[in-house]
């Protein structure tokens, strides 16, 4: 077969033309070292040979795949996810994929440049196919990338790749917060204080004008020092206009971002303009379950059901919670704690007024607990709320026990 004609000078093209002649060939069954691509296309090498070998891998991964096996066939579909991004993306050698999720593929790499592992994370959301609507996210990642906050892992990369919107970050090494704490917190202080620390690196996010927008226990790893660290704000909203268009990529698309048990009501209404208390909310949803077990809502049936709690139901107390599930797995007893409860409830409460307006007030009213200060959260003792109960019966409930008890006093 003959070599491309490069009359014309256009390298492109021949490098095109001599992959697709090298495809025919290498899916015909033969080898790279039998087509003897360097005698053929000297003055395509190095780059072809390159090209080449990331072709073989791709194919490779395709015949791995056995429709009659579909455990064969999720893990040959895996090597061809990783050997297609390899072949796409510059500047690093894609060695496994570690996770897929709803809104994207995290993957494992060398990052040739420096030689340090790190995580790549692809979205593969449907509406963000669109190359205006792509570069707009990617933007966002970009904001994104100034953050270097203590416990929160920096966006070191980002850009498209096949049309799809991808970022980078350093390979971070731990157990999901909730998973620590089964381990190793198992007392309510302890907890009490891991999310009092996790809510104020979100609050120095926050003070950058970036929003998380989908905090849960594993977007939150725990190293080996007890510390904990935050992934993913490169999915975060820019709460800036600056440089770029103030709608949220995502929510303008008017498709729900986060992840269900811990959206805001205002996230699952699809509202688009969040901001930082929409973090506040799924905050206390994470001390609510490290404290509990369970959820505020049920939120097992999913979907339009899982919505509509929380948007319309009023949230389970920390006690009846704890009730429901047993306890939070690895928590020694916990009693019900009227002070605690008033933080939680407001952290979660549905109108965004109503809840602490920063992360940082969130993690200054968790310190105030720990050192028996006062909280800006009210707190409804259980005396006092025993007695609203009674009074929501109605008056002459009230007057009837009131009167029962002066017939029985005047009959003795």
């Amino acid at each position: 077969m003959k070599s491309p004609e490069l009359g014309d000078g256009s390298g492109a093209k021949a490098m095109d033309v001599a992959l697709e002649q090298l495809g025919l060939e290498l899916r015909a069954g033969n080898t790279l070292s039998q087509i003897n691509i360097e005698g053929r296309f000297p003055q395509l090498m190095p780059e072809l040979a390159d090209r080449a070998r990331d072709l073989q891998l791709i194919i490779n991964a395709e015949r791995d795949i056995d429709p009659s096996s579909p455990s064969s066939k999720i893990e040959a579909r895996k090597r061809l996810r990783v050997a297609t991004l390899d072949a796409a993306l510059d500047g690093y050698k894609v060695t496994r994929q570690i996770s897929k999720g709803g809104q994207g593929i995290v993957f494992g790499a060398l990052q040739e440049s420096t030689q340090r592992d790190v995580a790549i994370k692809v979205m593969t959301t449907g509406e963000l196919s669109n190359a205006n609507r792509a570069r707009r996210f990617a933007r966002e990642i970009r904001l994104a990338s100034g953050l270097d906050l203590p416990n929160t892992v920096p966006v070191i990369d980002s850009g498209i790749v096949d049309g799809q919107p991808y970022l980078v970050m350093p390979m971070a090494y731990g157990l999901s917060v909730d998973e620590y704490a089964e381990l190793s917190i198992p007392t309510v202080r302890g907890r009490v204080e891991m999310v009092s620390k996790i809510a104020r690196a979100v609050g120095g996010a926050h003070k950058k004008r970036i929003i998380h927008r989908d905090l849960k226990p594993s977007n939150i790893l725990v190293d080996q020092h007890g510390e904990p660290q935050i992934l993913d704000f490169g999915l975060a909203k820019a709460l800036t206009t600056e440089g770029v268009e103030f709608e949220s990529t995502l929510s303008a698309l008017g498709q729900i971002m986060g992840t269900l048990p811990y959206l805001s009501p205002e996230q699952a209404s699809g509202e688009p303009n969040l901001d930082e208390r929409s973090d506040v909310y799924a905050l206390g949803v994470l001390l609510f379950t490290l404290l509990t077990g369970g959820y505020p809502y049920d939120i097992e049936f999913g979907g339009d059901v899982a919505r509509k709690n929380i948007l319309e139901t009023t949230p389970r107390s920390l006690k009846l919670a704890s009730q429901q599930t047993g306890g939070a797995p690895g928590l020694e007893a916990f009693q019900t704690d009227d002070r605690l409860q008033a933080i939680v409830s407001m952290a979660i409460a549905k109108d965004r007024e109503s809840r602490y307006q920063s992360a940082d007030a969130l993690s200054d009213d968790l310190q105030n607990y720990l050192t028996g200060e006062c909280l800006h959260a009210n707190v409804v003792h259980r005396s006092t709320s025993n007695w609203k109960t009674l009074l929501k019966l109605g008056i002459p409930l009230v007057v009837l026990i009131v009167g029962l008890g002066l017939w029985i006093w005047f009959s003795n």
